[in-house]
């Protein structure tokens, strides 16, 4: 977890919580920060929770302090006020295990949980925000009918990412290859 200059009272809640204790650490910087970490502190308990504060430097900032800090080969960022469903994370994993060689990144929907009926961490009924600026928000969440983005990879091959309602798919522009799913789960 990466706190980035955050004065909500976060860190004090995790302190409590999981007993926190700072550690000495030096990252190897293999994505370049701006800012570097403040203090780096681990669960007291059995807990598997790393924590690094930092000063405020912006979400890519803190995301690539992330990566440089991460053991495993698979990193998944997510803000603190996100709600996952329960199978989220084995979905986006589940195309690297599929195809390891091709797939370089998954990615889930986003959808605003303005108004909605949440209770212990869950959504338990979707609904529609009374006020019209939070609905204007939910409507900038659901996905656009079409849209595509390619990426120059190398010598005439790329990367497409094509957004099909609530479905994210890869295409290898290399040789007419078809779609194959970026992700496995709809909204």
């Amino acid at each position: 977890m990466v706190l980035d200059g955050c004065s909500d009272g976060s860190f004090s809640v995790l302190q409590r919580a999981f007993e926190l204790v700072e550690v000495p650490c030096v990252l190897a910087e293999k994505i370049p920060t701006r800012v570097p970490q403040t203090a780096k502190f681990v669960a007291a308990g059995t807990a598997p929770l790393v924590v690094f504060t930092k000063e405020n430097s912006g979400r890519a900032d803190s995301i690539n302090l992330g990566i440089n800090a991460a053991r495993y080969p698979l990193v998944c960022m997510v803000d603190a006020d996100s709600i996952l469903d329960p199978e989220a994370l084995l979905r986006v994993a589940q195309p690297f295990m599929d195809d390891p060689e091709r797939v370089i990144a998954t990615g889930g929907v986003i959808r605003a949980a303005n108004g909605c009926l949440i209770r212990h961490g869950r959504i338990m009924e979707v609904r529609m925000p009374r006020p019209w600026l939070a609905r204007i928000q939910v409507m900038e969440y659901l996905p656009a009918p079409r849209g595509a983005l390619t990426y120059p990879l190398h010598s005439g091959e790329g990367l497409e990412v094509t957004s099909l309602g609530p479905m994210a798919y890869l295409a290898s522009k290399e040789k007419g290859n078809n779609s194959m799913p970026l992700t496995g789960f709809r909204a």
